[in-house]
């Protein structure tokens, strides 16, 4: 018989429907309010990771700007390779224009060659991956899939700045707005887990709670509901015909439950006295009016930020989960609590409290402040105080509103360590640096510029160039700073000679390099001071060695050569005859076998002086072969008058010396520029006369 009825119950009990459809309601409910929680805090964190992966993407672009600018492939390369973490960023690639992996931080990947059907291509190319000729300016992203776990995949342009296009070295066009792509693969474990985490930590308590108070409801409804109501029903029908006093005795009892008079309805007849029972009852059943407190409590709890309502006794009048979940304290504890007691356990006021500032000013303050939550943790809020006022316009009561700002904590100490990292490698540079202004005045100075000019950095940020570090440009028309401000988008190289003070003079290879804004206003211009006076005084030695004879120190055949060409140049212009002297050591060999090569080297080096005290210092002098000297008079000479006083030196040599006796045999040429010939002929003319001599004294 039970079971028979239970059907019955369900379809046409009133209760039983009413439990039916509060079933129903909780289990649709909680369902919907599970799918909307997951769904917008799904949609907000992939919003922060987006946001975070686009801050990430774009420190590296301009990581490597300046090596694109300066086409440094390797320091590309190494740049990109040091990015990858392995945790957060796991690949960075950069494409080019033609869609093919220029740099990547998987080596390999830049030997192959361009896949048109992949998704970052897909904006440039067709489904048969035709080129459009225009790659795209849009940002995009997308979620990979890659066996179990789950990539983050973000890819922007590289533009085509004004300090790129029209570089002296650019073979981009300026037409061209886009120059390639950088993509960058982030892992997105850590975003899952923490998605899952906190869509779990965000609706297993509202949805536990709905199922909780629903049942909660249920048992009260039934234990002081539904068993009174069966039993005054039950009487009331019982007693229908023992008269109006009977029935308002009974339906009084269920007024006082909330229900009406329903079961008059086609269960007694129509009598007085049940007419004046039920119009005793809805004259005392009054509309009761919606508690205002439960519905900001509601309000309250529903906001999804920690915020605390205080007094001016600063007590906590009024706190939502989110506040006491983020203290880790039981939200009962909280309320008519002072905020520093049952926070901080300070008995005074905490320093620099933004409550008290708002109650003394009347004006909503701010601040941002590190806590150490559960798990120690670090979390970075931000806080925010508005003030409620009274009817006699004081403020009565702060409300204090929380917003956790760690993740941009975070991308801002990544961004600062970027920062100091920049700031490092510009200060410990090899080559001496500094930025300047539009006005030349220098910005920015590092140590190796410092100790370059001996000063320090006080005295030299803020002042002029010029007056800093001058060079011989400076003041000039030729100065490559007022040349880079008329075309600021050029990089030049250029060598200049500085002075050191002291007396002390150095050579530097200087690189301008430009620098914009987004805005193309000019940031500064950095100046790389590059010093090659070693360089310099090496390539000197060189040149002297390649054309000054090493025993002797006169100029060798090329040195003489050189010198003697321009001499025949000049000769020619003014139309003027000069000679050429040959002269060749006589019985060097013999001087060598006998007395050894170093008494040899002497008597080269006693007609080597012989020879600078008979010319000019003007005149060219030069050691062609082992014993065979050269000298071409500037401005002609008398050649009898020459050969007397060679002769004169030579005889004082030889007084000194008494071991052997110094002899030059020698070949005069004329050059005449109405005949004219080069300087190999007359060298050739010069020998011939030369070796008639030395016959005729062997004769």
């Amino acid at each position: 018989m039970l079971f028979k009825r239970y059907p019955v119950l369900l379809t046409h009990s009133a209760t039983s429907r009413l439990v039916a459809a509060v079933v129903v309601f909780i289990v649709f409910g909680s369902g919907i309010i599970w799918t909307a929680i997951a769904y917008y805090e799904k949609r907000h964190l992939m919003e922060q990771a987006v946001e975070y992966t686009s801050s990430s993407s774009n420190l590296i672009r301009k990581s490597v700007s300046y090596q694109m600018l300066t086409r440094n492939p390797q320091a590309i390369q190494s740049t990109i390779e040091n990015l990858v973490d392995g945790d957060n960023i796991k690949i960075i690639r950069i494409f080019d224009g033609k869609g093919r992996v220029a740099y990547s931080s998987r080596p390999k990947e830049s030997e192959a060659g361009p896949d048109a059907n992949t998704r970052t291509c897909s904006g440039c190319h067709d489904d048969h991956g035709v080129s459009a000729g225009t790659l795209s300016e849009k940002r995009d992203w997308r979620i990979q899939e890659e066996g179990k776990s789950r990539n983050l995949i973000f890819s922007e342009p590289i533009y085509n700045e004004p300090s790129c296009s029209s570089a002296d070295c650019h073979f981009h066009p300026r037409s061209q707005p886009v120059l390639g792509r950088v993509e960058t693969v982030f892992s997105f474990v850590r975003i899952h887990k923490q998605m899952d985490k906190t869509i779990l930590n965000k609706t297993l308590f509202p949805v536990v709670s709905l199922w909780v108070a629903s049942f909660a409801g249920g048992f009260l409804f039934w234990r002081f509901f539904y068993r009174r109501s069966s039993i005054y029903s039950k009487d009331l029908t019982k007693n229908v015909a023992g008269g109006p006093d009977r029935v308002f005795s009974t339906a009084g009892h269920l007024e006082k439950l909330g229900i009406t008079s329903h079961v008059f309805s086609g269960r007694t007849s129509e009598t007085p006295g049940t007419a004046s029972a039920r119009d005793i009852l809805k004259g005392e059943v009054k509309d009761r009016p919606a508690d205002a407190e439960d519905v900001v409590s509601v309000a309250i709890d529903s906001i999804r930020d920690p915020f605390i309502i205080l007094d001016r006794e600063y007590r906590i009048v009024k706190a939502n989960e989110a506040y006491a979940e983020m203290r880790g304290i039981q939200l009962m504890d909280l309320m008519d609590a002072k905020c520093h007691e049952v926070i901080y356990g300070n008995h005074e006021r905490c320093k620099n409290c933004v409550v008290e500032k708002t109650f003394r000013s009347g004006d909503p303050c701010a601040k941002d402040k590190l806590l150490n939550v559960k798990d120690d943790r670090e979390l970075w809020i931000e806080i925010y105080t508005y003030p409620i006022h009274d009817e006699y316009r004081k403020v009565s009561h702060v409300i204090e509103y929380f917003r956790d700002i760690t993740d941009r904590k975070r991308t801002e100490k990544k961004m600062k360590v970027a920062y100091m990292e920049m700031e490092r490698i510009f200060d410990n540079a090899a080559d001496a640096m500094c930025v300047i202004d539009e006005k030349f005045k220098i910005l920015r100075v590092n140590n190796m510029f410092l100790n370059l000019i001996g000063r320090t950095k006080d005295d030299a940020v803020g002042r002029r160039c010029c007056d800093v570090f001058p060079g011989p440009e400076c003041g000039t028309p030729n100065c490559y700073l007022s040349r880079m401000l008329r075309q600021p988008d050029r990089v030049i190289h250029f060598e200049s000679e500085r002075s050191l003070g002291g007396g002390k003079e150095a050579h530097f290879i200087i690189t301008a390099t430009a620098f914009h804004g987004d805005d193309g206003k000019l940031i500064g211009i950095v100046e790389d001071f590059k010093d090659i006076s070693e360089m310099k005084k090496t390539e000197d030695e060189l040149r002297c060695l390649s054309l000054h004879d090493e025993l002797t120190g006169l100029n060798n055949r090329r040195g003489f050569l050189a010198l003697a060409d321009q001499e025949l140049k000049r000769a020619d212009r003014l139309q003027q005859s000069i000679f050429l002297f040959y002269f060749d050591l006589d019985g060097l060999k013999g001087i060598n076998d006998s007395l050894g090569h170093e008494e040899g080297d002497r008597a080269l080096k006693a007609v080597t002086s012989a020879l600078k005290a008979t010319f000019r210092n003007s005149d060219i002098i030069g050691r062609i072969g082992g014993d065979e000297f050269v000298v071409m008079p500037t401005g002609g000479g008398n050649v009898m008058g020459v050969s007397t006083r060679l002769q004169a030196n030579i005889d004082m040599c030889n007084k000194k010396n008494d071991r052997y006796k110094i002899s030059l045999s020698k070949g005069v040429a004329s050059y005449d520029p109405a005949c004219p010939c080069s300087i190999n002929e007359l060298l050739i003319k010069a020998d011939t006369l030369m070796y008639e001599e030395k016959r005729r004294k062997r004769s």
